[in-house]
């Protein structure tokens, strides 16, 4: 099942975008305009990068914000397609949303507009490679931004994001499928490697929003891909302490909102592996303990569950 518009009806949304956000009002065409294209998998955190991101593009001429989810939300009967399908939802809007990204797209081009946009590259290197070589063809500067997250921690994103709109009771809120995450996240380096040798500008952010990295095009070999495959693999003591206490938090949320029992089973089997990760690790058990005083025999009783 996938939602099907008329070219009308997406020119109609894009025109709704630029109203609301009152884009044009903001913005000033540019003889150089900037594309800043902010890339990381599901859940990494690039809506927590955003207001950096903003304020830079603010401070450089305004900027309209290729946002996939804004539009979606301004999708005719986008509502009553969350609440009917749930998680689904997304997907079944996939190619709608992005048919109004593309339009929106080609007015900034058009308008000669800075560009914010955000996604996991799921289109691949050569796809993206190709868009950054036609923006660059009609003037742009193209700055890559990438978010350098481990997969674990992502994941986690994706839940925390997920049960934070229901408890804000957003309308419509957007869940990932775990297949889809995993599928961005082992592509995702490999994509980077390739675009960082054609973009202007690269910077490699963590999820904190700290730089970790910054290359200009034609100072050597960047090295983000290889930061980006460092971060993938983060596993010290620390990181598995919080993602177990994580783990807890989204299922006593879940939990107390009478979720849906095999979505509360996927959190506690991610709940129970990650306890059983922390569990093998003295540092990591011992920050655990510190911070829950009084839990340990739960965790422990936790990871024991894993391994059966």
């Amino acid at each position: 099942m996938s939602l099907v518009m008329t070219g009308e009806q997406v020119e109609d949304i894009v025109q709704l975008h630029l109203t609301l956000c009152q884009s044009m009002h903001s913005t000033q065409r540019r003889e150089k305009p900037l594309l800043l294209l902010v890339a990381g998998q599901p859940g990494a955190g690039k809506t927590g990068l955003a207001e950096t991101n903003k304020q830079y593009l603010r401070a450089h001429g305004g900027y309209i914000h290729l946002d996939a989810d804004r539009l979606r939300e301004l999708l005719p009967g986008y509502a009553a397609l969350a609440a009917a399908h749930g998680e689904a939802a997304s997907e079944i809007t996939q190619a709608a949303a992005g048919a109004c990204v593309t339009r929106l797209r080609q007015y900034a081009v058009e308008t000669r507009r800075n560009i914010l946009e955000e996604g996991t590259l799921r289109a691949g290197a050569d796809t993206f490679t190709r868009y950054i070589q036609r923006m660059q063809e009609v003037g742009y500067l193209v700055e890559l931004r990438v978010l350098a997250v481990s997969p674990e921690e992502s994941l986690l994103g994706i839940y925390k994001r997920y049960e934070g709109q229901i408890a804000a009771h957003s309308p419509a809120p957007r869940f990932v499928p775990e297949d889809y995450h995993r599928s961005t996240t082992h592509a995702l380096a490999q994509t980077i490697a390739a675009l960082e040798k054609q973009a202007d500008k690269v910077l490699v952010f963590d999820r904190r929003g700290h730089v970790l990295h910054q290359h200009l095009r034609g100072d050597g070999d960047s090295g983000a891909s290889a930061i980006l495959c460092a971060a993938q693999q983060d596993n010290n003591a620390q990181s598995k302490a919080a993602l177990a206490l994580g783990w807890d938090a989204i299922f006593k949320t879940a939990h107390a909102r009478n979720a849906k029992p095999d979505y509360l089973q996927r959190i506690a089997l991610h709940q129970a592996r990650l306890h059983a990760a922390m569990r093998a690790d003295m540092e990591a058990s011992k920050i655990y303990d510190d911070k829950l005083p009084g839990a340990q025999a739960f965790s422990q009783k936790l990871a024991a569950h894993s391994s059966h």
